[in-house]
């Protein structure tokens, strides 16, 4: 088995309490460090782009614009990582379409421990 790798999360959240809450639960994560935050579609796609993270914690509704745009723009300019989306008003149509655009999971932001899981189990995951 190879070694554990660290994985490389850029946290895209405008909601400043949601975003030190995840902040602070994510460094009690082994083989986890954060790379970068953005709060708006473009911070978000610049700091993606710079900082090459293997996770994105991605809200939908961010100041300026939409998660769900900052995820298609992402993966069609070829992000390999894995998309993890947020979002306090979670729905069949808006997981589907989270889907339909390669994101990992929607996760409902009411309930940060179902992310927090996840983002452990893949920080766990030896590297490939």
């Amino acid at each position: 088995m190879r070694p554990i790798h660290e994985l490389r999360v850029v946290i895209v959240e405008d909601s400043h309490v949601f975003a030190r809450r995840v902040r602070e639960a994510l460094g009690e994560i082994p083989h986890l460090s954060i790379v970068g935050a953005a709060e708006t579609p473009l911070e978000a796609i610049a700091t993606i782009g710079a900082q090459k993270p293997s996770l994105v914690l991605l809200d939908i509704n961010l100041t300026g614009g939409s998660g769900i745009d900052v995820l298609r723009a992402i993966k069609n300019g070829g992000f390999p990582g894995v998309v993890f989306m947020m979002t306090s008003e979670p729905s069949e149509s808006v997981r589907t379409a989270c889907l339909q655009l390669e994101a990992a999971e929607l996760f409902d932001k009411a309930e940060p421990e179902e992310l927090l899981a996840a983002v452990a189990q893949l920080a766990s995951k030896p590297a490939l």
